[in-house]
């Protein structure tokens, strides 16, 4: 059965583990005791909080990376900008058309038309469905106005629309005034809402108010007031929002050097306020932490009754800091919390936090009076000489006695930006737990962020494991450049079933294709797994009025296969261009009416081909090239690696020489070839006998042009390959 395309060529990857992020977020909060422990150390370490967004941001890049969608659009001189996508289910052997969109101007600079379409195809009526159609209207010195329709196939009236006005001379002294009214089939156009907006020269002071057009009254009803403004160690916020033209709520939020303020109140019908609250920070020199206090709004008493409260004090010389904890008890505060953070200057300069400690709170025997007593928690905290924190150790009581809780290690990476400043990145985050039954510390996950030499991207991974070693969550993506300049994004997840990582998605991006005359766009693919099946969603994005192309390869083949290929073109008008196939194999075939490309393989490494998309004068052409099945490589080791083991070349990327390390188990007849991404072999470097043992083979690739390679390693019935970069 032929293996995956392109990605199995250039990835060989072993097992890990998925982390949901609801499991990424209860294992965060798992480090702490509870809220008020974490908000402590978040305010005496941002250390600690900056880690936690990290690992958080990892779920995020790792939801984004295959399937977000890319702007790719080629800066060209064109009036049309268009995009054209279609889809293949895991059952369908063929694509089907998807969406189709264009955007165009008509007029000149100063009066002119913008038009944005979207079309969605009908499989049933077998043509193209408006999906939104819209006009804008600019002109100087006027009105600019914007229609949007909005449909649902197949029915070709649309089912709801919006259309904006702004006026070219604002009412009542605004810098700007905007209408906006609704359609619907029933009722035609209805007046909806009305923006004024004021700011001054600099945008640093803001006013906006909106009004909701009420039919019964035939006039435009207050909805909400926003006034912010922004200053230099200044910030204001207030916004009022109204129902039926009657207050419902204020909002609040001032920033200065003395004190963070906000402030929330809800009111009923009759203008009375029914609920909200009030947190009000105290702030001493450089931004410290006076007090915090929180109040929550007293229907019956008619006032604001503290909730809580967090009162900090600092040693004179910056060595530690207490925080003491209060809850409002009827009608007085009732000391509830106690901590201690120990900090010091670090020699870079930093100031950092070496402990924290969280003290019970007792009864004093002759006062009566709440006091500290022993510590129930601590954090301990070590940094390597760049002040970056490496190690956060949590202790509780266990068993009337204070024991290692958890604790989680972390390392970072140095690079330098384009100031060639250097910085430093985090890269790896370990975390280790008590097993509850056991009492044993044990490795519980890893998240990782893979980084090139130059602190590019490429990829993460997230791992969570159980007290008995299992995986129990795990991903891996993994970003790389191919040959032809275009990215690809690699997901494997973790499947429970089979225990090991298998391949579910990948993203190639940034694909160029050419044109005459200098023409190119880009195009992106999706393409999905599950199982055998496959699902596929691919992308054309052109600033052009020039057609379009896809690419199917690179094609896997192998002698005795059968290629079937659709070429799938399309122009900016919505039709079909003319597509011509060149350069085929000699015994393939190509059909210009149906548009099918057939072959049954009988080369082992045919050239290229060509396919020509042609719309009258215009036209462009992508290169579509073939690839030898037999170097594909697998999502896993084919063999044992403590028996038989090819290692990752060092240093990758390289320029222009590496070394390629591998283990033998054996002595034997040994082969080390290096090959491109279309299978021809650039270079030997070992094809003779070899002893068991380790080895490591230097390759200088200084007469090689830049691109991905790929080497593999023979012994016997043993074969690794993989991949590596050479970058000039």
């Amino acid at each position: 059965m032929k293996k995956f395309t392109l990605l199995l060529i250039i990835f060989s990857i072993g097992t890990g583990a998925l982390v949901a992020q609801n499991n990424t977020k209860e294992r965060i909060e798992a480090q702490y005791f509870n809220s008020t422990h974490k908000a402590f150390l978040y305010q005496v370490s941002p250390h600690v909080k900056q880690a936690d967004d990290w690992v958080l941001s990892l779920e995020e890049v790792a939801g984004q990376a295959i399937f977000a969608e890319m702007a790719a659009l080629s800066n060209l001189p064109q009036d049309t900008s268009w995009g054209y996508s279609e889809w293949k289910n895991l059952m369908d052997t063929m694509f089907t058309p998807q969406t189709f969109s264009r955007r165009f101007y008509e007029g000149d600079t100063l009066s002119y038309i913008y038009r944005n379409n979207q079309y969605v195809w009908s499989v049933d009526s077998t043509r193209w469905m408006p999906q939104r159609i819209q006009n804008g209207y600019f002109s100087e010195g006027h009105n600019d106005s914007s229609t949007t329709y909005f449909y649902q196939s197949p029915y070709v009236e649309p089912y709801t629309g919006q259309r904006s006005i702004t006026p070219g001379v604002p009412a009542e002294g605004a810098t700007r005034e905007q209408f906006w009214d609704y359609y619907s089939p029933d009722n035609g156009w209805q007046k909806g809402s009305r923006d004024l907006s004021y700011q001054d020269e600099f945008g640093w002071d803001t006013l906006r108010l909106s009004y909701q057009y009420e039919p019964e009254l035939m006039d435009y009803q207050l909805n909400s007031l926003q006034r912010r403004k922004n200053a230099e160690n200044y910030y204001y916020f207030y916004n009022e929002g109204y129902f039926g033209g009657i207050l419902n709520s204020t909002e609040l939020q001032e920033n200065t050097l003395e004190y963070l303020l906000r402030r929330v109140k809800y009111f009923d019908g009759e203008g009375m306020q029914t609920s909200g609250y009030f947190d009000y920070t105290k702030l001493g020199d450089g931004g410290r932490y006076i007090y915090q206090i929180s109040k929550e709004y007293d229907s019956e008493g008619m006032n604001y009754v503290g909730e809580d409260s967090l009162h900090f004090t600092y040693a004179p010389d910056d060595s530690y800091t207490d925080a003491e904890g209060f809850f409002w008890d009827d009608s007085t505060w009732v000391f509830y919390n106690a901590y201690t953070s120990y900090q010091r200057e670090h020699p870079v300069g930093d100031m950092v936090v070496d402990s924290i400690l969280v003290f019970e709170i007792g009864e004093n025997e002759e006062t009566m009076e709440p006091e500290r007593k022993r510590v129930s928690i601590k954090t301990e905290m070590d940094y390597d000489e760049h002040a970056n924190q490496v190690e956060v150790r949590n202790f509780s009581i266990i068993d009337d006695t204070l024991r290692l809780n958890n604790k989680t290690v972390r390392m970072f990476r140095e690079f330098t930006n384009f100031n060639n400043e250097s910085y430093f990145a985090q890269t790896k985050q370990e975390t280790y737990t008590r097993d509850f039954f056991t009492g044993e510390i044990y490795h519980s996950g890893v998240n990782e962020t893979l980084y090139g030499s130059d602190g590019s991207y490429q990829g993460s991974k997230n791992f969570s494991f159980n007290a008995e070693g299992d995986t129990t969550f795990g991903f891996h993506i993994q970003r790389d450049l191919l040959s032809d300049g275009s990215t690809i994004e690699v997901r494997f997840d973790w499947d429970f079933s089979e225990k090991r990582l298998l391949l579910k998605s990948y993203r190639i991006y940034n694909r160029r294709i050419s044109g005459g005359e200098g023409q190119s766009f880009n195009q992106t693919v999706n393409k999905s797994f599950i199982g055998n099946q496959e699902a596929i969603n691919r992308s054309m994005s052109l600033y052009t009025s020039y057609p379009g192309v896809f690419n199917d390869g690179p094609i896997l083949i192998s002698p005795g296969d059968t290629v079937s290929l659709y070429v799938s073109a399309m122009s900016p008008d919505m039709t079909i261009p003319t597509v011509e196939v060149s350069n085929m194999p000699s015994t393939a075939t190509f059909d210009p009416e149906t548009r099918r490309f057939f072959w049954v393989v009988d080369e082992t490494n045919p050239s290229p081909m060509t396919y020509k998309a042609i719309r009258g004068e215009t036209f462009v052409t992508a290169e579509v090239e073939f690839v030898n099945e037999q170097f594909a490589v697998g999502t896993e080791e084919e063999v044992n690696p403590n028996e038989f083991r090819l290692s990752q070349n060092y240093p990758n990327p390289f320029n222009p020489s590496t070394n390629i390390s591998f283990n033998l188990p054996s002595s034997g007849e040994v082969t080390l070839k290096v090959y491109n991404l279309l299978g021809q072999e650039v270079v030997t470097l070992v094809n003779g006998r070899l002893n068991s043992g380790s080895h490591t083979v230097a390759f200088d690739a200084s007469r090689l042009a830049s691109g991905m390679y790929i080497y593999r390693l023979q012994a016997g019935s043993h074969l690794q390959t993989k991949k590596m970069l050479l970058i000039k």
